[in-house]
């Protein structure tokens, strides 16, 4: 591929990464309570979800390139089918809005907890730094994510690996369920492992989906292919060494509320300013994918100008943030996965017929 092409590739892997890597997976929540219980089968999970992450973005980007899809919402009419697909269009607009209440939530929870900020102060700051980062919805959003998706994943390996070097590895029990509470199915044999790493690819890949049509439409189409693969690859192998940074800090992390910062506590003073800083690219990054993938959904036709720009979805999502972090959390993420795995069953569904 020539240099442009190499640099779109790299722009959509960063929206994608940027997309995905969220509070929950940033603060290792959701991590360790969807693979630490798995044991010794934590990487067949990984995998798994890497898998459904890396071939279920490119197949995305395939089919709106092949179709010209211009959003989510004709991905998901294209794939599950007229009736099917409006009602995913739906549901899924609902939570990514849902979504982007919950990561206000979080940048306000996290400025509070770190620095004492005032939750209304921390909403609104939280809101402004999105702002910029979309202001010129998808092309300021691909430029900048470019730019903060590299340095979030060197922050987040930094913290993952380099406590680790210090710290002995202490075997401890699996972390009570934060985000996600896996059954004792998990625990019974490979296959579980396996579809608990659906569970969590699949709803990774539709927090991403709006982002990989909107790199197939706005990038070339190889690059977007490229991109979509890389950034599924580079989110498996992150999710796993957070899990061997936490499996290795012992029962005191992996208890932890948020075991991110358990690890970081561990690093010299340095250590505390990296992990706010880290959480907080992670929360600007997705706020400001999911707003941007709303603006595309909400353009009145294809051919006009959207609608709405993309900082009025992270505007109109601050009352949804009200509501608290941990609540909307409980409610909205494990709901998404289930959805994303019911729209991956009727695509695959689907496919025979389309041929």
């Amino acid at each position: 591929m020539s240099l442009g092409k190499w640099r779109d590739a790299l722009d959509v892997a960063g929206a994608v990464i940027g997309a995905v890597i969220g509070a929950g997976f940033a603060s290792g929540q959701e991590i360790v309570s969807f693979f630490a219980p798995l044991g010794a089968r934590a990487g067949l999970g990984l995998t798994a979800a890497g898998m459904v992450l890396a071939v279920g973005g490119c197949a995305v980007v395939r089919a709106a390139a092949s179709d010209r899809l211009p959003d989510y919402g004709a991905l998901f009419r294209a794939s599950a089918g007229p009736g099917a697909g409006r009602v995913l269009d739906a549901v899924v607009t609902a939570f990514l809005f849902l979504t982007a209440g919950v990561t206000l939530a979080g940048g306000a929870a996290l400025l509070h907890d770190c620095y004492l900020i005032p939750d209304a102060i921390g909403l609104a700051a939280t809101a402004v730094a999105a702002t910029l980062l979309v202001r010129r919805g998808q092309a300021s959003l691909f430029a900048g994510t470019g730019v903060l998706a590299p340095v979030l994943v060197l922050f987040l390996l930094v913290i993952a690996v380099l406590p680790g070097c210090r710290a002995p590895t202490v075997p401890g029990p699996t972390a009570p369920g934060v985000l996600f509470q896996v059954t004792a199915a998990a625990q019974r044999g490979p296959a579980s492992a396996v579809a608990s790493g659906m569970l969590y690819g699949a709803y990774n890949l539709v927090l991403g989906s709006g982002i990989l049509v909107a790199g197939a439409r706005y990038r070339d189409s190889r690059a977007a292919l490229a991109g979509a693969a890389a950034g599924g690859a580079v989110l498996g192998t992150l999710a796993a060494a957070v899990l061997r940074g936490c499996v290795r800090g012992g029962p005191e992390v992996l208890g932890a509320q948020i075991p991110v910062a358990a690890l970081a506590a561990r690093l010299p003073v340095f250590g505390f300013h990296l992990f706010a800083l880290t959480l907080g690219l992670a929360v600007v990054t997705t706020l400001g994918a999911v707003s941007t993938c709303l603006a595309e959904r909400c353009r009145p036709s294809e051919r006009s100008r959207p609608g709405a720009p993309a900082p009025v979805f992270v505007w109109l999502a601050v009352p949804v943030a009200t509501l608290g972090f941990a609540r909307l959390v409980r409610t909205v993420y494990p709901a998404l996965g289930l959805l994303g795995l019911i729209w991956l069953g009727l695509w695959a569904a689907s496919v025979p017929r389309q041929e």
